[in-house]
């Protein structure tokens, strides 16, 4: 599965700076535009996304890629920017998300959470750990022409199409590849073991009104002592603006 947080991200600090390795990212909190996301969890957990992506930013990077590590560093740094917010809301006195050396989020203590971006929205989700063992969230652009014939081969089998619902395709294959997403996330960080696309399998997914709906997902192999071949994990999706957005929560223990 890929790998979430693949590039270097920045460390959000109360101030809205955003400082990493000889990169510095400043927020322009003067646009700044919260987005309402639907409903993708139950009570207790604090969601916030942004639509607002634009900072000034300077960066060593060099030739050809200078643009797209600076739009990966704008990705990220609204993605902290979020899980900071969302912190606030869940009452912490720490907003600090720091960085693993696997590149997941470390979240203050007391805290878990998820966080999620792509090219024209951030979002993160965060929960007391009274209230959640752990949290995934996902925003992923609908497919397209390319990633229909690339990529989709790749990410939903043979039964997933089966049990496709009244859905059109790229809907319904957005929504298993987000699906996976959000359980590797909500995963992960309990086991720190790394699984594919075919490790998973969306089972069902029911859609209920206005493109919102909810999914089963079911894991195919074990992960770690905790979770157990044949595990089913419930979440919901949502289709607005453009892109899927889906979310998996484990409750507490």
């Amino acid at each position: 599965m890929r790998k979430v947080g693949a590039a270097a991200s920045p460390r959000l600090f109360p101030g809205r700076m955003c400082y990493s390795n000889k990169v510095l990212l400043e927020i322009d909190t003067s646009r700044e535009e919260w987005l309402e996301l639907p409903k993708l969890f139950d009570g207790g957990v604090f969601v916030r996304a942004t639509g607002n992506l634009a900072m000034s930013v300077e960066s060593q990077a060099r030739g050809s890629q200078r643009g797209v590590a600076t739009v990966r560093l704008q990705e990220h740094a609204a993605g902290r920017h979020c899980a900071g917010q969302a912190l606030r809301d869940a009452g912490a006195s720490d907003v600090h998300v720091g960085v693993a050396s696997d590149r997941r989020p470390i979240w203050p203590r007391g805290f878990v959470g998820s966080i999620a971006h792509s090219r024209s929205i951030a979002c993160a989700a965060v929960a007391h750990c009274s209230q959640r063992q752990s949290l995934g969230i996902d925003a992923e652009p609908l497919f397209d022409l390319r990633a229909m014939e690339d990529a989709v081969p790749q990410i939903v089998s043979r039964d997933e199409w089966c049990s496709m619902p009244r859905l059109d395709s790229t809907t319904f294959a957005t929504i298993v590849f987000s699906a996976k997403e959000s359980l590797f996330k909500c995963l992960y960080p309990i086991v720190c073991e790394f699984f594919d696309f075919q490790d998973a399998s969306v089972e069902r997914v029911e859609p209920d009104c206005d493109g919102a709906g909810r999914f089963l997902v079911r894991l195919r192999r074990p992960l770690g002592r905790e979770f157990r071949p044949d595990q089913v994990f419930r979440g919901r999706y949502a289709v607005q603006g453009g892109h899927v957005h889906t979310g998996v929560e484990i409750a507490a223990r």
